[in-house]
């Protein structure tokens, strides 16, 4: 997700910061014109602009920073689950689904998904997402990882595929237990 924010997300970015700045009369400063330090001398202008500044020295060895750290706090077996379950976030339908993630993910819990459930399950992903996105009307309204979690424990119907609930619970286990519903 925050290679994502630094790669995709910087216009959007700046032109959020632009909005804050108009409405409430703060200089903008001009992005293309040479970039100036503060700690040096302002006669002496960087080999960059401004947005190259902003951009390099300080969005992306912000992101590149907290990238570091997240490595340095998860194991690969933990990421993995992470990037599993956000990929099963309802939000803007679905965006985020990946089947391949959600398989890894699945591949941690050898007890609960042996070879014949990881085929199962793939094909199984693959109609559910269809069925959420497009199908199925009581997925449209969710906002989170926690409105979906509701939804599967209250509503087994709403969420046919035994696999897919199997994995689900033995993710979600962890989501209900810190979502403040």
């Amino acid at each position: 997700m925050l290679q994502k924010l630094r790669k995709e997300e910087w216009k959007s970015l700046i032109a959020t910061i632009s909005a804050f700045c108009i409405k409430y009369d703060i200089l903008i400063p001009h992005f293309d014109e040479p970039y100036v330090s503060s700690l040096s001398s302002r006669r002496k202008t960087a080999d960059c602009s401004v947005i190259h500044h902003y951009w390099v020295d300080v969005f992306c060895k912000i992101i590149d920073w907290q990238i570091q750290e997240l490595n340095e706090y998860f194991d690969e077996e933990t990421t993995y689950l992470l990037h599993g379950i956000a990929c099963l976030n309802p939000i803007n339908s679905f965006s985020s689904f990946d089947i391949r993630k959600i398989m890894r993910m699945a591949e941690l819990y050898p007890d609960d998904f042996d070879e014949f459930s990881m085929g199962t399950l793939e094909n199984q992903l693959a109609i559910y997402i269809i069925d959420v996105r497009y199908v199925d009307e009581r997925f449209s309204d969710l906002h989170g990882l926690c409105g979906l979690s509701k939804k599967i424990s209250s509503d087994k119907e709403a969420f046919k595929l035994s696999s897919c609930i199997s994995l689900s619970e033995t993710c979600f286990a962890s989501v209900r237990c810190h979502c403040i519903c």
